[in-house]
């Protein structure tokens, strides 16, 4: 009994070391589980401002250079945000995505962390709105063309925006063609109404010429011509 009694305290030394074993363990897996990743909703509530959200310890984006190319993008009427997560679930692209999909942008750009074995096609992924789907592949690859983060959104955003440089002078043909129309029929109309007026005043002489005169009239004509034979 007394031995029993002896072990007690070290049995609980053991148990009590052994508890904070698996706390520090726990703690270790949770924060390298996805549940460390940022949420989209928080971040696209920081990134509504200024269009550009870069999580802590990000040093290798300079916040400042996106702000200033994001803001003459949005002076160009492209709504542009870019956010620099530390970790982006389950994907950079699904991350840009609901970050598109959160602040209604026209473009979501995401710049996860770089590592050692990560392909270039990875460090920049991107989400445009459907309107911009056609040129996405295309300004993707040139925004991947450059290690800059800023020089890359710039990139981007200046093949997106050669597309609606494209399809702008097609609606402004669609438009001329529609005034053009549109002049056409007025003239036709004015025509036609100028048409049927003087249609009109020329029945309204043939009535006028061919109306008989009346009795009355015709014997005093009779009389004037008479005495103009008499003189």
């Amino acid at each position: 009994m007394e031995d029993v009694n002896r072990r007690h305290p070290q049995i609980l030394r053991i148990l009590s070391a052994l508890a904070v074993v698996a706390a520090a363990v726990l703690a270790t897996v949770i924060g390298a589980s996805p549940a460390s990743a940022e949420d989209p909703g928080v971040v696209a509530e920081a990134v509504s401002e200024d269009g550009v959200f870069v999580a802590p310890g990000r040093s290798d984006i300079d916040e400042a250079e996106l702000e200033a190319v994001v803001q003459n993008l949005r002076f160009q009427a492209l709504r542009v945000v870019v956010v620099a997560p530390n970790d982006p679930q389950p994907s950079s692209a699904a991350f840009a995505r609901r970050i598109q999909e959160a602040t209604d942008a026209d473009i979501a750009i995401v710049f996860p962390p770089e590592s050692d074995d990560e392909e270039v096609e990875t460090r920049v992924e991107a989400f445009v709105i459907d309107d911009l789907q056609e040129n996405h592949y295309r300004a993707l690859q040139e925004a991947r063309g450059f290690s800059d983060p800023a020089r890359s959104v710039e990139a981007f955003g200046k093949e997106i925006q050669a597309e609606r440089e494209v399809e702008r002078p097609a609606i402004i043909g669609q438009l001329l063609w529609a005034l053009a129309l549109m002049a056409i029929g007025l003239v036709v109309i004015f025509g036609l109404e100028r048409m049927i007026a003087a249609a009109k005043a020329k029945s309204s002489a043939d009535r006028e010429i061919a109306r008989p005169k009346p009795v009355g009239e015709a014997e005093s004509a009779k009389v004037t011509t008479a005495s103009s034979k008499a003189r």
